[in-house]
């Protein structure tokens, strides 16, 4: 069986956002939102921070988010402002 397609698109552009991969420099924002009750309230409820952190360590931010997965940016700043909501479905789902 294949893998299902993928976008390869590397940056989404948009009037307010702007969509794009993970970086390394998300990590305190991915832990953050991973953690929180109130995010991960309807998602499964928060992961324990060493854990995140673990996974993260041995996967990469990249795999936080999954193969054609993006993260929200601030188009300006590049800074990030959290996952795309495909993202925080699918982390919801493999999350260890």
């Amino acid at each position: 069986m294949s893998a299902p397609p993928t976008l390869s698109t590397t940056l989404i552009p948009a009037a307010r956002v702007l969509l794009r991969p993970a970086r390394e420099a998300d990590r305190a924002g991915i832990v953050e939102i991973m953690t929180d009750p109130e995010v991960r309230t309807y998602l499964g409820g928060p992961r324990p921070r060493a854990k995140v952190e673990s996974f993260l360590d041995a996967h990469g931010v990249a795999a936080a988010t999954g193969p054609g997965s993006y993260v929200v940016a601030d188009p300006e700043t590049d800074r990030f402002l959290g996952p795309s909501p495909s993202t925080a479905a699918t982390r919801s789902a493999r999350d260890t």
